[in-house]
């Protein structure tokens, strides 16, 4: 399989950055990643991943929000299969203390997967999903 067929050397480099703020009225947390990992069958294959979120405080209880994310791993990457994913969501928070609120989000993500044919990409199949989703959270 794909995952296993490379046998060299692989010069595996990771970064990652995080940047929170969390105020009275407004939040925001940024959180990025980015890796590179070098062959000698394929070059260096760059995947990233990104997620960025801003809340705004409504009241006491009550804080609107909206998000995006996106991760992309690259296509001559040994060891993953190519893949992009995009969310956007916009949601509301209820908070009862500082550690237990529920959350309604209403979101969209695409998907594309990539299909493979003799290891090289033959097409894209490509998703697109809308979900309400409901959370009980503890803690974030």
């Amino acid at each position: 399989s794909r995952a296993t067929a490379y046998k060299g050397p692989v010069n595996f480099h990771l970064a990652c950055a995080s940047l929170a703020w969390f105020g009275k009225e407004r939040e925001f947390l940024n959180e990025f990643s980015y890796n590179a990992s070098q062959t000698d069958l394929r070059g260096t294959a760059d995947n990233y991943s990104n997620f960025t979120y801003a809340g705004i405080r409504l009241n006491a209880h009550w804080v609107g929000y909206g998000l995006v994310e996106f991760f992309r791993t690259a296509d001559n990457d040994v060891h993953t299969y190519p893949f992009k994913m995009m969310k956007a969501a916009l949601g509301v928070r209820y908070e009862f203390n500082h550690l237990v609120a529920v959350k309604a989000q209403l979101e969209h993500v695409t998907e594309h997967h990539a299909h493979l044919h003799d290891g090289r990409i033959e097409h894209w199949h490509v998703t697109r999903t809308p979900a309400l989703k409901l959370q009980l959270a503890y803690g974030f």
